[in-house]
């Protein structure tokens, strides 16, 4: 298979990746300030399209509104035990302070996870917390009473977050999840100050905070090139458009390597098998993923018939960034890690996907992929993008922090992955590896239901047969002819739609989970809740609980069933 891989398009395909085109885009869009709504961005969107059409590009600009919002201004004074000034900065979607800003103790919470409130009590005071900002720190403040909480980075430069929960613009299901929590971030020595003060004495803090939350017009760029034979079926790539200040490694990179793949495919497009779309996300920074959220939402009928798969494209060619990490669901795990190391020859390191960048298709249940270069750990700051470099959503993300043969290298990855989905026989999926996600979850879910109330051996029992079935495609999947490929094809892309919202999912098809990083099975998952719980709330979770399980039993009874209709077709 994997040879069958690399052998479905011309590797020289990936020479024609263009240092010098990358790092054009990468200083244009870097003269750009490309705020969520705001004149930089539509400049920058401009000048996408007018590359696209360069290129010759199908190419359309989605217009619509997102409720975005922007940090304008923060200020902290300590008022006791000492008069002392700190630099601050506010986040998105945090709560403006009234002018004269609020004045209330400070009471330190640790990491800021629920379980650190266990021994303080908040109620009507500002917390502060270890780690950066971040949508789950900010809920649980708010829902423990405190009426603020400033963050402690960890670098001594804040870094720029968004703070709520609801992925996408809000709708009537979760607009009541917009902060109503003042918050602020401060630099890591200024931090240590105010947890060693707290050690002594009491602290009494003056917090300002001022943001502008309104409804923005959003205009979005997605260019597509059809393939030659199976045109209605199409590989999605993207990456967000906006940044931060002026974004280089985020993501201004990410642009430039979406651009020359655009570049690229649009050459080879006599020889695409399928169709291949690329997007500009937009309101990702400032509007929690609004772009990629409504094109789900507008585009879902399609996306849903005829999406092979999501390829996320987020900081890409950052300096110092030379091992990779990959975040994929299980079925296209070996396939990815396969193409990105025989590339690079580099170490690629498996995590289980995250609930961050633009993962909007989860719910959907497309195959998603987002294979990126970090820095090595002893070089790596603790932050979430640009390969792991300190500058990350800060104003020095500036573009002597690019490394333009480390972008060659990185878009060779992603163009890579885009071919080898486009012009394969049959997709390199191994669902074999959902299916033993499954088991293994289950299995240890089990051991949590001490009085048997869910059966959960049953769920098991149906998981292993599922992935048995699926072990003797796989091993069909080398021999068939390409007849009968579209039989299997198909089969692969309803498998997805039916697995991977349960497994990944609370919420479902049709809706977005919180912006919060959940276990595999979710909705079953809150077992490990119950017995933290009193009696009445181990009711209320224990007939979620039984939901959750009639749901999975549903997904692997489908799922088993198509496989079993799949096996005869393909062995008759």
């Amino acid at each position: 298979m994997n040879d069958e891989l690399i052998n479905s398009f011309d590797l020289n395909i990936l020479k024609h990746v263009s240092k010098e085109n990358l790092m054009e885009h990468v200083k244009h869009l870097c003269g750009l300030q490309r705020i969520s709504g705001t004149e930089g961005e539509y400049r920058a969107v401009e000048y996408i399209v007018s590359k696209l059409k360069e290129y010759g590009m199908d190419t359309r600009v989605y217009e619509f509104d997102a409720l975005i919002s922007r940090p304008l201004n923060a200020k902290i004074d300590v008022i006791h035990p000492e008069l002392k000034p700190l630099n601050a900065i506010t986040h998105p979607f945090s709560l403006s302070t009234p002018q004269e800003g609020i004045i209330s103790e400070l009471v330190y919470a640790k990491n800021g996870k629920k379980e650190d409130y266990n021994s303080v009590d908040v109620g009507g005071k500002i917390v502060l917390t270890d780690g950066n900002a971040s949508p789950e720190k900010a809920w649980v403040a708010q829902n423990m009473g405190a009426i603020g909480i400033v963050n402690i980075s960890n670098e001594e430069v804040p870094h720029e977050m968004i703070i709520t929960t609801v992925w996408g613009t809000p709708s009537i299901k979760t607009y009541h999840r917009i902060p109503k929590i003042h918050v602020a971030s401060i630099g890591k020595s200024e931090g240590e100050y105010l947890k060693k003060t707290l050690v002594k004495e009491k602290v009494l803090i003056k917090l300002y905070t001022k943001t502008e939350t309104k409804w923005c017009k959003l205009r979005m760029p997605l260019a597509a090139v059809e393939g030659t034979i199976e045109k209605e079926k199409f590989v999605l790539i993207g990456g967000h458009l906006d940044s931060w200040y002026y974004g280089a490694t985020d993501n201004a990179t990410g642009n430039a390597c979406c651009l020359e793949i655009a570049r690229i495919i649009s050459k080879e497009k006599v020889r695409l098998r399928r169709s291949v779309r690329i997007a500009w996300w937009v309101g990702h920074s400032q509007g929690r993923y609004a772009g990629s959220t409504y094109y789900v939402d507008r585009e879902w009928e399609d996306l849903n018939k005829n999406c092979i798969a999501y390829i996320n494209v987020d900081s890409p060619g950052s300096k110092d960034a030379t091992v990779y990490f990959l975040e994929s669901m299980p079925e296209t795990m070996d396939f990815a890690e396969y193409l990105a190391k025989k590339l690079t020859g580099l170490k690629v390191e498996r995590l289980k996907p995250g609930r961050w960048g633009d993962q909007s298709f989860w719910g959907l249940g497309a195959p998603s992929i987002d294979c990126y270069s970090m820095a090595p750990e002893e070089k790596r700051a603790n932050v979430g993008g640009s390969g792991g470099g300190w500058w990350w959503h800060t104003p020095y993300d500036t573009i002597e922090y690019v490394d333009p043969e480390f972008l060659v290298r990185d878009t060779q990855v992603n163009l890579a992955i885009v071919l080898a989905l486009a012009n394969c026989i049959i997709f390199p999926f191994k669902f074999s590896k959902n299916a033993e996600l499954y088991s293994s979850t289950l299995a240890e879910l089990k051991g949590y239901d001490k009085e048997n109330v869910l059966n959960l051996s049953v769920l098991v029992d149906k998981s292993r047969r599922l992935k048995n079935l699926l072990e003797k495609v796989e091993e069909l999947s080398g021999t068939i002819n390409s007849e009968k490929s579209s039989i299997l094809n198909n089969m692969f892309l309803r498998l997805s739609r039916i697995l991977n919202p349960t497994l990944f999912t609370f919420k479902g098809r049709y809706e977005q989970d919180y912006a919060v990083d959940e276990p595999y099975l979710p909705g079953l998952s809150k077992i490990l809740e119950l017995e933290k719980l009193d009696e009445d709330y181990k009711k209320f979770l224990t007939t979620t609980l039984i939901r959750e399980k009639n749901r999975i039993s549903d997904t692997l009874d489908e799922a088993i069933i198509l496989v079993e209709e799949t096996l005869y077709k393909i062995s008759s």
